[in-house]
Formats: C-alpha cells, structure tokens, sequence
C-alpha cells in the first residue's frame, strides 16, 4: 500500500505500483497456467496478457497449489494459508496502461485514473486489481440496510458491514435509549453505518473518527452526497480526542479478531493487544461521568482458539473504572449450508454477536 494525495489535500492509502525486475517473465494466452504457476512459486514475477478468465484461471490453480502445501482445517491454518498465497499472489502482475486495465474483457475501474494520475503505464499485482475491481462495484451499486432508508457507498479500503446482527441490536437498543443522549462519537467507524443509524434515532450532534484516512475521505464524500454534513462530524484520529456535548454516547465496534495489523486497513479487521487498553484509558480519561459506551464484540476468537480471555470482561475484572449495564447477545447469521468449510461453518453454529452498554464508575 501506499500514500496518495487527493486534490483536495486528503491523503488516502491506495495499492502500490509493482516495479518488475529485469527477470519479468511475460506470459500470454498460449503459456500453460501450471508453467506460470510454476513461475511464481519458484520466487520470479509474471506479466499475464490476454483475457480476464484465463487471468481468473491461473490465480485459481495459484491457490489450489497453495493449498495443496497449507491446507486449510482450522483458522489459524487459514491464517497462514492466506500469507502463504499473499505473498505468491503478489508476483502475479498485470499491466495498466492509461486507466484500464490490460486484460480482455476485465471490468472498467474508475478509480485507476483517479489513483494513478499522471502513471500512464505500470503493473499491479492481480489480486490488487481484483480488490479495486470489488470495491468499486460495491461504491458504484450502494450496500443496502434495512434500519437505513439510503444506500451507503463505501470507499475503496473501507470497511463495511457484510453481517447486520450487531446492526440490528444497535437499531434495537436506540429505539428505548436514544433520545438520552445529545451527542455521540462514532469510534473506528468505517462507513459510517453506526452514525447514520445514530442520525435516524434523533441523535444529531456526531462525531465520526477512523485512523483509516480512506474512511474518512469516503465518509465525507457520502455526508455530502446525503446532505448530512451539518450533524455528522468525520475526523481522521486514532480513537477520540475531545467529546462533544454531554450527555455522551460511545459506540465502538473494534475488530473482533485479535492479531498484528500492518497498516491503517488492516486496523479495520485485526485488534492490537493494545487496542482495548489504549480505549478505556482515553474513555476514562475523557468522559464525563453521565457518558455511556457501547461496544460490539463476538466469541469467534475464542471459538477459533486465538485468545482465552475477553478484553471487555478483563477490562471490568482489573479496573474499577466502569461497570455493565446491560449485555445483549444474539446469534450470529445462519452460516451456508454451501460453505465447503467445514470447520467454518461449525464454528459460525456456535458465534454469538454481543452488545455490552458501560457505565464510568
């Protein structure tokens, strides 16, 4: 990944050019896929031409290969599955040259010449190019929810909810509290799906902060699509700094996977052990007593055997710095009968989404 500046002086995370070695090998419709796969995983780059499904096809027997050497049985298999195929995948190039991507039939992007103006060739590694390509199908279509009445267009490295049950409870919960509250921060919030349900139940005073500046950039352009720049406040900060009026809502929905994020994106998905520390200090710190934190989590990390302890649970048991009101737990979303992942699908069975409302003592 790297940094780019937009023209209105916002700076946004967007994959890094490939710079090829003088040992490219440059493959074509008529090179076998298993000699480009071979290719790859002896260690040199691959430049592949042609169509977007032969394209689709080497990257297909790339995993097949990966997997065959890491097979998958457990998360923690797939976890190094994942790194294993990340690493290979990104000596996979394909070529962009004025916008579009050199592949037959491949999917316009509209955010190639928006990225890399000015770049009238380079490479990208393929799996980038498929991330780019997802994302921007998902910008241009809109993510529906049934609590909003809008679509929400999410930027490209953003998170956003593909799972609602921590959504519903939040709707639910708002329904009996919200009119409590004069002002609320949004923690980490991605999207901005948690402020725009914050919106709708009366709250009007918002303050929206992610460390991830694409979260932010895109925040703004869809607070200004929508109108709603005057109630909701999108600001590029680790955590929260200053609250607004009190009295005060705190909705934090952190990763729910404990690991080492590399980068602003990857905060979005994996939590630092630090995370939670570093959040309840700066609540303690900066809350007013009359405040109210509201923070989403899941059993997954102990289902998949990454963590023993709870962070929510170990904050309340070590510091006598706020205490439970009330916790709301629901299953999570029925897991497909088509998902070939048995340990996944077993393991999604028994997940339960939680909702924990504190209080500062």
């Amino acid at each position: 990944m790297s940094a780019l500046s937009m023209q209105d002086g916002h700076n946004i995370i967007v994959p890094r050019p490939v710079i090829p070695d003088n040992n490219l090998f440059q493959a074509d419709e008529n090179t076998r896929y298993g000699y480009i796969v071979n290719k790859i995983l002896s260690g040199h780059k691959v430049s592949i031409k042609g169509s977007y499904s032969s394209a689709l096809s080497v990257y297909s027997k790339l995993k097949k290969q990966i997997g065959k050497k890491f097979p998958v049985n457990s998360y923690s298999s797939s976890r190094i599955y994942r790194h294993e195929l990340s690493n290979a995948a990104a000596r996979l190039l394909v070529e962009v040259k004025n916008g579009e991507v050199s592949l037959e039939r491949f999917p316009q992007i509209g955010w190639l010449r928006e990225f890399y103006a000015g770049m009238e060739s380079f490479y990208l590694s393929f799996p980038d190019v498929l991330g780019l390509n997802g994302a921007w199908q998902w910008y241009l279509k809109g993510v529906s929810y049934s609590m909003l009445d809008h679509r929400i267009h999410p930027f490209y490295g953003v998170y956003f909810p593909t799972r609602t049950n921590h959504l519903v409870m939040f709707d639910r919960w708002l329904r009996e509290n919200a009119r409590n509250y004069k002002a609320a921060i949004d923690v980490g919030t991605g999207s901005g799906v948690l402020s725009f349900i914050m919106l709708k139940h009366g709250i009007k005073n918002i303050l929206s902060t992610d460390i991830n500046p694409n979260s932010i950039y895109g925040l703004k352009k869809e607070l200004k699509r929508l109108g709603f720049g005057s109630r909701i406040r999108a600001e590029k900060t680790n955590l929260f700094e200053t609250p607004p009026a009190h009295p005060l809502l705190v909705v934090f929905n952190p990763p729910w996977i404990p690991g080492n994020p590399e980068n602003e994106i990857d905060r979005g998905i994996y939590f630092h052990p630090s995370l939670f520390r570093d959040f309840f200090d700066r609540a303690f710190e900066k809350l007013g007593k009359d405040s109210v934190i509201a923070i989403f989590f899941s059993n997954f990390f102990s289902l998949a055997g990454l963590q023993t302890e709870h962070p929510l649970e170990k904050e309340l048991k070590e510091n006598n710095r706020f205490r439970l009101a009330e916790k709301k737990e629901m299953k999570a979303s029925r897991p497909s009968k088509r998902n070939k992942n048995k340990w996944l699908h077993e393991l999604r069975k028994k997940e339960k989404t939680e909702l924990w409302i504190l209080k500062r003592i």
